[in-house]
């Protein structure tokens, strides 16, 4: 029998048949595993706990998904979750862990008990600025914080900007002016370090889920809110604020992880890529923070009628003197864990900020 060769199976098959047969004969050869044209693609689940319209779901986490699938040109796609409608907030980061999603945030504070190491990032008065904060992040990893990470069975892609923390009071409550003025105060706290340097000022911790505390602060069940405050927004809790008080006292974070049984089965550019977007997503966000507190929520709290505190900088002061015994008790609880990874961590905090 003759062979036909392709010149020659021109002239017997009609052009567009042929050419339908050769898109379909690729598709099939890039089917099969090995093949030089086949392109492996992945679809992760990515819950947050965040409303879809935060500033933080749209300038940071969904952000960061969006530029992963930008970069790797649709390879890597990401069904989103937001606002617990996959998994409650404290439940992600035992969820990517486990491997019920591959994808997720990591909110420190909540996991404060579990994980405590990363909560070095929220020692009170530690926070200066965005890229201050960042630099101290990239050397928690440097020192094993990532290493620390993969102990838990995760791998953690991007450090995340967070709001410095407030105080919104209700006008049942009344303004923080000085420090005295925060004790018996409930405030509605995330943990971690948070509340530590809540209790530290006088204040009594409240912990409760962010979709709760409106109602809380309706009822008195809260007396104020320490969150960042474009989180407060997002949830609508200027409507139920007459005060701010900004000592700026602390700050946390809500790193982008991914389950590492995942991310060892990706190749390494696809790893590159999600490494790339999370540094990008940091600063877009960091950028996003400034520009909200200018154009979004200066209007909302001058449209309100809220009162924002001119803080006396001798009573910031007194209160950030009043939280060096969470410094202590955080070195002091922390310090020889992972083989001395948080006496390394703390002592890096130290040296770029100082400690009350």
């Amino acid at each position: 029998m003759k062979r036909v060769y392709l010149k020659e199976l021109k002239k017997m098959v009609p052009v567009k048949v042929m050419s339908v047969g050769l898109a379909l004969i690729v598709a099939i050869v890039m089917t099969f595993p090995g093949s030089a044209l086949a392109k492996e693609q992945w679809t992760f689940k990515f819950p947050t706990f965040e409303p879809e319209h935060s500033l933080f779901s749209k300038q940071y986490w969904h952000w960061w998904c969006d530029r992963v699938e930008e970069l790797s040109e649709g390879r890597v796609k990401f069904e989103k979750y937001p606002g617990q409608t996959l998994i409650k907030a404290p439940d992600i980061f035992e969820a990517v862990k486990d491997g019920i999603c591959e994808t997720g945030l990591f909110t420190i504070p909540y996991e404060a008990g579990f994980v405590p190491l990363p909560t070095a990032k929220e020692l009170p008065f530690s926070f200066v600025d965005f890229n201050t904060h960042h630099y101290m992040w990239l050397q928690f990893m440097k020192v094993g914080l990532q290493d620390y990470f993969h102990s838990y069975n995760v791998h953690c892609v991007a450090d995340s900007a967070w709001d410095a923390y407030s105080f919104w009071t209700s006008k049942r409550w009344g303004p923080i002016e000085k420090l005295e003025d925060l004790k018996g105060c409930k405030i509605r706290s995330p943990g971690g370090q948070m509340s530590e340097a809540c209790k530290a000022m006088g204040a009594v911790p409240v912990a409760m889920p962010s979709p709760e505390a409106y109602t809380a602060m309706e009822r008195g069940t809260l007396d104020c809110l320490t969150m960042p405050e474009s989180s407060n927004i997002a949830f609508s809790l200027e409507e139920v604020t007459a005060y701010i008080c900004r000592p700026d006292y602390a700050t946390t974070g809500v790193p982008i992880i991914v389950n590492l049984d995942i991310w060892n089965s990706l190749p390494k550019e696809i790893q590159d890529i999600m490494h790339q977007a999370g540094e990008e997503a940091y600063f877009n966000c960091s950028e996003q923070i400034m520009k909200a507190d200018t154009e979004l929520i200066a209007p909302i709290v001058k449209k309100r009628g809220i009162k924002v505190v001119d803080l006396d900088p001798k009573e910031r002061e007194r209160m950030r003197k009043a939280c060096a015994v969470v410094w202590d008790n955080w070195l002091e609880k922390n310090g020889d864990t992972f083989n001395g990874l948080g006496k390394k961590m703390y002592d890096i905090v130290v040296r770029t900020v100082g400690r009350p």
